[in-house]
């Protein structure tokens, strides 16, 4: 279990790691309704675990509607629009990833998708506090899953 501490990060304090924004359409698994929503901005969610997998869940619809496939392209939609922090904000998941800002990614992969959100959370927290069976559930729960194929000797 994950300790999160009451001076921590705000993605940590509201179970949001990622910071997805508040969306009065979407109906997220356990999200805290938005008239108890104390950040006003970002979703407040029961458990860390929702809140990643509600962020999978929205790097795979930038991704399948085509809008997002590079780390650029998916921050300039993750911030609010016209943020002057999309710029330096995807610099570090890019650095933070081992990806190129630009370099084109498959976020359905989970070899792709599992650093990208490894990097967003600790860009976000300043840490990443979440152990790997965590992320991927949280990537399993979007339908995300790693490569199975083998090798014949």
């Amino acid at each position: 279990m994950t300790v999160i501490r009451r001076n921590s990060a705000r993605g940590l304090k509201n179970g949001n790691p990622c910071a997805v924004r508040i969306d009065p359409k979407r109906r997220w698994e356990g999200r805290i309704p938005i008239s108890r929503n104390l950040d006003g901005e970002v979703e407040e969610f029961e458990d860390p675990r929702f809140g990643l997998r509600a962020a999978v869940v929205l790097i795979l619809d930038y991704a399948e509607k085509g809008s997002a496939d590079t780390i650029a392209k998916l921050i300039r939609l993750w911030v609010y629009p016209g943020s002057p922090a999309a710029i330096p904000l995807a610099a570090k998941v890019a650095r933070l990833s081992g990806f190129g800002a630009d370099e084109r990614l498959d976020f359905h992969r989970h070899d792709h998708l599992r650093r990208i959100l490894d990097a967003m959370i600790h860009a976000e927290c300043r840490r990443q506090p979440f152990p790997d069976d965590l992320l991927n559930e949280a990537l399993a729960k979007a339908g995300v899953r790693p490569s199975t194929t083998t090798t014949v000797a």
